[in-house]
């Protein structure tokens, strides 16, 4: 009997999986099998490989879904091989190299032979090396389509051979899952509807292999069991996938936001390095987050590099009591071509999070309504940001003015929810009331605090632009003089949008300096900040938008995309961060005098302020859609959800009822009335044990049903004689 169970065990395993019985043994050793899971693994394949053509990273995208269509097809041959596996993946690795660079040659660099294309393909590939191990950017975008190719065709070759070679399916579809976040996360315009693909193949591939590896293990072990199950498991599995996903985009997004962010921020530090190295591989990549256009020229680095197009959309409306700039970012590491910011924590903030006590000397506070017109989640202020009325994640440096006073020095802030047009926050800054003969008079003691990448000019950066700013600055007695000099040498230099990009390999400082001459807000805020440094004086770079225009219309300031600025921080003890004006198009700034001082210095601090009650629902400006599609619906017509729900609970009844009628439609007479008997059964409170033959159970059913009991019994008799006499009449044959 158990050699009869076991034969029907091996036979339901092959006939899901391999035809010939003769190669029993020799597959064993996979730990997936059917048309499902290629299938699944096809479908993740795509979603991930059309998320990055979609995203528009580089040239010939279009070659990545055929390219891992390649890689799964040649992993799909070569699981079932019996050579070493190392061999096996070297296989891959040169069949893939080979195909990725034809595929890359077709579809860049079009017009060409396939020979010529493919020479090319590899001189290009070659000299992007030898300047990325030399540490000098290259703005050839070929290598960037090359590599992504490549590394997509090893990806799903080996998540194809983790399935089917060692079974950890989890570990095949949670490392693209990563790239696919990331690459919708980052990328200027990708679907999140490829994120829902993904998911849904996923899970199911995740179910699918994980009850096949079940069974493999009972086959192995010569358990019987019912060849139907994994069949049976992804109808199942499908239900609650469908559930989870469906429950997941109907929660509230804040919840889940939250969530997320508190998990990502523990490795933002680490990605960051990474996302940093790869921008110094492939600096003319697009680097604007995924958000929205407010935030597309101030992301985690700053290039300086050819001519820029400011755009005249408006993106934030902000109420504050005179006009000023407003800072979104901080960059203190220059590497020859591009800042990047150096923050030594990321932390997520509550509104009364923030420290009581003002760090810096004569700093008034400012309060700003900022409402913004475009979704965003950048935050932003005029300078220095001090506290925000809503949870933020703060990219910041904490310090302390002594050991009961701790203090922050606030990078940058984006907001911990999606902020869409008509959402408002409150900020409040302190802003500098010091004046000239104050900064005069700060003097060169600096804390010990203040990290020391703000007194750093790069090895790369070339002696001369030093000599410079100690050859302008050598009449000035103080810092504050010396950085008087600097900033004015600069005003004499020409402003222009239309630069051309440094050539490769040099510094951006110094060619703007001795060469061009001319260039825009960056160029003008990083040689300030190098030069103030090769003086001896801290100095960083800040992001944001200049000054707005007031619109009588709103009673508010409008800041649109032509705002957008960069300027220097320098930064003198007692007194904190001053900001400087280098750029000639924008106007010098106005230090207090000390008839215009207002009469209380340095005042306390303001409470953090309090979120506004009104703003729990954002009104839509007139024009401008709300993005969120039906997420966004719900959270108007709170009864959709309701419905939706209902809709759910009605598809799944339905389907669970179809399954069960596919089921039993070739079912005998018999089986349908013993089904039926069971149910009835169940409803008295009669359960079937797993001890028991379905005569006994019968013997108890009749027991609880003694009115109807002959019947069951002629019910229990036909269901045993047709289930395990092998006895079927001719109605039955009819049927089955």
């Amino acid at each position: 009997m158990a050699r009869r169970g076991d034969d029907c065990a091996r036979r339901g395993w092959w006939s899901g999986g391999v035809r010939k019985a003769g190669r029993m043994l020799k597959e064993d050793r996979l730990h997936a099998s059917g048309v499902a899971v290629p299938v699944l693994l096809g479908m993740c394949a795509l979603a991930v490989s059309l998320s990055l053509y979609e995203a528009g990273w580089g040239p010939g995208l279009i070659m990545l879904p055929l390219l891992v269509s390649g890689s799964l097809a040649l992993a799909l041959l070569l699981v079932h091989s019996e050579l070493p596996p190392l061999l096996l993946h070297l296989c891959s690795l040169v069949v893939g190299i080979m195909v990725t660079i034809l595929a890359t040659g077709h579809y860049v660099l079009a017009g060409i032979s396939s020979a010529q294309a493919a020479h090319m393909v590899l001189q290009r590939m070659v000299a992007w090396a030898l300047a990325s191990w030399q540490g000098q950017p290259s703005e050839d975008l070929l290598p960037f389509t090359f590599l992504l190719g490549l590394s997509l065709w090893l990806a799903f070759y080996y998540s194809a051979w983790l399935i089917y070679r060692a079974g950890r399916v989890w570990w095949a579809v949670v490392a693209p899952a990563i790239a696919l976040l990331a690459n919708t996360y980052y990328a200027p315009q990708s679907s999140a509807a490829y994120i829902v693909i993904y998911g849904f193949c996923g899970l199911l591939l995740v179910a699918r292999v994980s009850v096949q590896g079940l069974m493999r293990d009972w086959r192995l072990a010569h358990i019987p069991h019912d060849h139907t199950i994994g069949d049976d498991f992804l109808i199942d599995a499908l239900y609650v996938v469908l559930a989870v996903l469906v429950a997941s985009w109907l929660l509230p997004p804040l919840t889940l936001e939250q969530s997320a962010a508190r998990l990502w921020v523990r490795f933002e530090g680490p990605w960051r390095q990474v996302q940093r190295r790869w921008t110094q591989m492939f600096p003319t990549l697009s680097t604007a987050s995924h958000s929205d256009q407010a935030t597309s020229l101030f992301g985690d680095s700053l290039i300086l590099g050819g001519p820029v197009r400011l755009p005249a959309d408006p993106l934030f409306e902000v109420r504050m009591p005179s006009p000023s700039r407003m800072q979104s970012m901080v960059y203190d590491l220059y590497d020859g071509r591009q800042w990047w910011s150096s923050a030594a924590s990321i932390a997520l903030l509550e509104p009364r999070d923030y420290p009581q006590v003002e760090p810096f000397a004569q700093r008034r506070p400012v309060q700003q309504t900022v409402t913004v017109m475009v979704s965003t989640r950048a935050l932003l202020a005029v300078p220095l940001p001090r506290a925000y009325s809503l949870p933020v994640k703060s990219e910041q440096i904490a310090f302390r003015l002594d050991k009961d006073t701790p203090a922050l020095d606030i990078y940058a802030a984006t907001s911990r929810r999606a902020l869409y047009p008509g959402d408002s926050y409150e900020v409040t800054s302190a802003v500098s009331i010091a004046t000239e003969d104050m900064l005069r008079q700060a003097g060169e003691e600096y804390p010990s605090w203040l990290p020391h990448v703000y007194m750093e000019v790069p090895a790369s950066v070339p002696a001369r632009v030093g000599e410079l700013a100690r050859r302008i600055a050598a009449g000035a007695g103080n810092p504050y003089d010396k950085a008087v000099a600097i900033q004015d040498y600069l005003r004499s230099l020409s402003y222009t949008l239309n630069v051309s990009a440094p050539p490769t390999g040099r510094d951006a400082v110094d060619y703007f300096l001795f060469e061009s001459r001319q260039g825009y807000c960056s160029y003008f805020a990083s040689a300030m900040v190098l030069m103030a440094r090769s003086v001896g004086i801290p100095a960083r770079m800040a992001a944001g938008y200049a000054a707005p225009a007031y619109d009588a219309r709103t009673g508010a300031y409008i800041i649109t995309g032509a705002n957008a600025h960069a300027w220097p921080q320098l930064y003198f003890p007692g007194y904190g961060w001053i900001d400087f004006e280098p750029t000639p198009a924008q106007a010098l700034i106005e230090r207090p005098s000390e008839q215009s001082l207002p009469a209380m210095v340095n005042p306390a601090p303001a409470a953090p302020v309090q979120p506004q009650t009104h703003d729990v629902e954002p009104q839509v400006q007139p024009g401008m859609a709300r993005p969120g599609g039906l997420s966004a619906m719900i959270g108007r017509w709170p009864w959709l959800r309701l419905l939706l729900l209902l809709a759910v609970l009605l598809g799944g009844l339905a389907s669970t009822a179809l399954v069960v009628w596919l089921e039993r439609r070739n079912w005998t007479p018999a089986e349908r009335a013993f089904a039926n008997l069971v149910a009835v059964a169940l409803l008295l409170g009669v359960r079937p044990r797993r001890s028991e033959t379905p005569a006994e159970y019968g013997s108890r059913v009749c027991s609880s049903l003694p009115e109807a009991a002959a019947d069951a019994h002629l019910i229990v008799q036909e269901f045993i004689r047709v289930r395990y006499g092998g006895w079927r009449n001719e109605s039955q044959a009819a049927s089955a």
